[in-house]
């Protein structure tokens, strides 16, 4: 018997970052602008140069401050910073893009989404179940997103397919990505097969990858949606489970086992499901707080389902000091403490493999 691989052969390479926040401060309705978006750049950057040694000169950062020598993020300027990121990467390269703005969902009617979402447009319960054979999808709204006339008519945003297109699948074999997202609807923003919520809750996504045209309906982004507070289905999946997925690695040969370990590493955190949205402060984010704190704290040894136990902990202690103020019962204030606090972790390969693999296999 071979035995089981790691998830990748550690070759030392070099340390690329990309950092976006988007205030939006040039949209025309006040109530879709974003304040704490830079500090969440910041923040972000911070610990990339701190806690992981990333060179500030390899730290791209884009925010629409208006400040001389800024890099605003822009469609354009977005996707030309992905392709600038992965254009030369090889073996053993470590690479972040964080992006910190709004998300949304987008309708879809082609059948590749299975929630009926391209996210880009918040549905009502009607249209998920009339589009449920259908995959969840997500856009990020750049700095120059266009409000149409008719209520909630926008174009410009970039949907999930291209980042998994543009990002995601220009990531070579042996190399590193970690993807970072603060935005409501983010779950799956990068389009990525698997994702896992704290307690072992898994989904699996499922369909052909797409790329819809570029306008779509939004209601409000960082608002309740009439979509209401449901999940996309989920499996419970039990260690038994797990170790069943990973044991044709144990029996195989030893070229399909370099084979695997050579694919390349990717990992996409974000701040909350597909369905819901994720909340900031003045000070930025929650839960870029909460995953700069974790990340800082724990050693390089912690795996990453601990870290995802232990952002979820984070972000629910913020919460709890705010809810406590407003002196609920008891059954309320558990039940909404549940509807504030859903971070998710997603990864392209080796999923099982990578829940117990420590922080230091991909930073």
């Amino acid at each position: 018997m071979v035995p089981r691989p790691s998830l990748q052969v550690r070759t030392q390479g070099r340390k690329k970052a990309v950092c976006i926040g988007v205030s939006y401060g040039s949209l025309p309705d006040p109530k879709l602008r974003l304040r704490s978006t830079f500090a969440d750049v910041d923040r972000i950057q911070k610990l990339l140069e701190e806690r992981f040694d990333y060179p500030p000169g390899n730290i791209s950062v884009l925010k629409d401050d208006g400040l001389p020598g800024s890099v605003c993020p822009t469609r354009e300027n977005i996707m030309k910073a992905i392709q600038d990121l992965v254009a030369d990467a090889k073996p053993g390269d470590r690479l972040v893009f964080h992006f910190s703005g709004h998300g949304s969902q987008k309708e879809n009617h082609d059948g590749t989404e299975k929630d009926g979402k391209d996210e880009g447009s918040i549905l009502s319960l009607r249209t998920l179940r009339d589009f449920y054979a259908s995959t969840t999808s997500i856009a990020i709204w750049p700095s120059d997103v266009v409000i149409g006339e008719a209520f909630g008519d926008i174009e410009g945003i970039i949907l999930d397919d291209e980042i998994r297109t543009e990002l995601v699948n220009k990531v070579p074999d042996g190399a590193y990505l970690v993807i970072i997202f603060d935005c409501c609807h983010s779950g799956t923003a990068a389009d990525l097969p698997h994702t896992h919520s704290d307690h072992y809750r898994v989904s699996h996504r499922k369909g052909p990858l797409s790329l819809p045209n570029n306008k779509v309906t939004v209601l409000s982004p960082k608002t309740p949606s009439d979509a209401g507070d449901g999940e996309s289905p989920v499996t419970v999946v039990s260690q038994a489970e797990i170790e069943s997925a990973i044991s044709p690695t144990s029996a195989s040969t030893d070229d399909t086992a370099v084979e695997i370990q050579q694919l390349p590493t990717v990992v996409a955190w974000a701040a909350c499901t597909d369905p819901k949205q994720a909340y900031s402060n003045d000070k930025g984010g929650v839960f870029i707080a909460a995953f700069d704190q974790v990340l800082r704290t724990h050693d390089n040894a912690t795996p990453h389902e601990a870290l995802l136990h232990a952002i979820r902990e984070q972000m629910q202690k913020y919460y709890a000091e705010k809810l406590k103020a407003k002196k609920l019962k008891h059954e309320k204030y558990q039940e909404l403490l549940e509807k504030l606090v859903h971070p998710q972790l997603g990864c392209l390969h080796d999923y099982p493999r990578l829940l117990t693999s420590p922080l230091s296999s991909v930073f």
